[in-house]
């Protein structure tokens, strides 16, 4: 499971680690997974944390995270504020992130880019608490 996520506060906050090889496929099925579970498991002005640290590849292209970009940014419509902050290192996770980001900001919606954790959940207001409870998932 190299996505792996799990949701807070009755769906207020959401944690998102990605890790090994992420493959297009796997992105745009989270993507899915946001789109077909807001108003059951995910709330309006969600706020949500993705962690690419431990991503050891990348396949992605900036046509995929336009694809996405516009997707989220058309189903995110009438949604609330949406905040999402990601957490990459890697020049071109980094590099995709900010495409996402610029996109993002052109509908409203809120993308920052960070590169610890730490730094992720102080904007978003989140406990550490949450990560962890996520990385678990990523053992079982």
């Amino acid at each position: 499971m190299p996505i792996v996520r799990k949701t807070f506060n009755d769906g207020q906050n959401i944690v998102t680690i990605c890790s090994g090889h992420i493959t297009r496929d796997e992105v745009f099925d989270h993507m899915n997974w946001l789109i077909d579970n807001h108003g059951t498991h995910i709330k309006d002005s969600y706020h949500q944390l993705l962690d690419a640290l431990s991503v050891t590849k990348l396949d992605l292209t900036e046509d995929d995270v336009r694809r996405v970009s516009q997707f989220n940014s058309i189903y995110g419509q009438n949604r609330g504020d949406i905040q999402t902050a990601i957490v990459a290192v890697d020049a071109g996770a980094r590099k995709l992130a900010q495409l996402h980001k610029n996109i993002s900001r052109a509908a409203n919606k809120e993308v920052q880019i960070f590169s610890t954790i730490e730094q992720a959940i102080n904007w978003l207001k989140i406990p550490m608490e949450h990560v962890n409870k996520t990385k678990e998932l990523l053992r079982d």
